[in-house]
């Protein structure tokens, strides 16, 4: 009896444990993404895309682009990496003269953070890319189903204060999804102090597959008189 007794307690504790994680990695999520209620729905692949792709994982790619200054075109390369909400960039000019690294705002590591869930879900046996939710907040990005989405079904968000997400289905191997993040007044006269991004995100399939090959993100930021263009390319391991 004392060996049955024991066997019960070890295989049942840890199970009870891993449930209560579970429950606070939810509340996490939900609480990160502000999800609406109608979205809670999708925890089910939350929880399967969790396990592919952890929310606290680092973001892990090369990035190249051009920093516009002073009517001069500095070109760069660098490595990206992100621990939790933000997202660092370490870039050095063509020349190597000049090495400098970027941090870039919550949004856009958002932004990014929702493609690669797309891309780990079209990676994942088990969780179909299909399956994504939409946020509405003062800066917006999507989940949806890219393979059927359109600008006449995507119903963008037309209340103020709200950002717009269009994508475009090549009938081809590329999908892109095209976001503009607005600014978060809607007072005319503040736009100008409010950092704007436009985003094109691809994604590139091998031949038929349903599996994505690759994704890259091209950011345009506008910082004053300033313009910074990223992009940043992922690879599936």
């Amino acid at each position: 009896m004392r060996k049955a007794y024991l066997t019960v307690v070890f295989i049942i504790l840890p199970i009870c444990v891993f449930s209560q994680n579970k429950e606070l990695i939810k509340e996490k999520v939900l609480d990160s993404l502000n999800l609406s209620k109608e979205s809670e729905q999708n925890w089910e692949s939350y929880k399967k895309a969790l396990q592919i792709y952890p929310l606290n994982k680092d973001f892990d790619g090369t990035v190249e682009g051009s920093y516009l200054k002073n009517k001069e075109n500095i070109l760069f390369k660098g490595h990206v990496k992100s621990r939790n909400e933000l997202l660092k960039i370490k870039i050095e000019s063509e020349d190597r003269q000049r090495k400098t690294s970027i941090t870039l705002k919550e949004g856009l590591v958002e932004i990014l953070r929702a493609a690669k869930y797309i891309f780990n879900f079209s990676n994942s046996k088990s969780v179909p890319y299909k399956e994504y939710v939409k946020r509405k907040s003062d800066n917006q990005w999507c989940f949806y189903n890219i393979s059927n989405a359109s600008k006449e079904n995507l119903g963008i968000n037309k209340e103020k204060n709200t950002g717009r997400c269009v994508s475009i289905d090549n009938d081809g191997a590329i999908y892109k999804i095209e976001s503009f993040v607005s600014p978060k007044t809607s007072d005319e006269k503040d736009k100008d102090l409010v950092h704007n991004h436009n985003f094109t995100i691809e994604f590139e399939r091998d031949n038929d597959s349903l599996v994505f090959s690759k994704f890259s993100c091209v950011v345009m930021n506008y910082i004053n008189d300033n313009q910074i263009k990223f992009i940043i390319n992922f690879k599936s391991k």
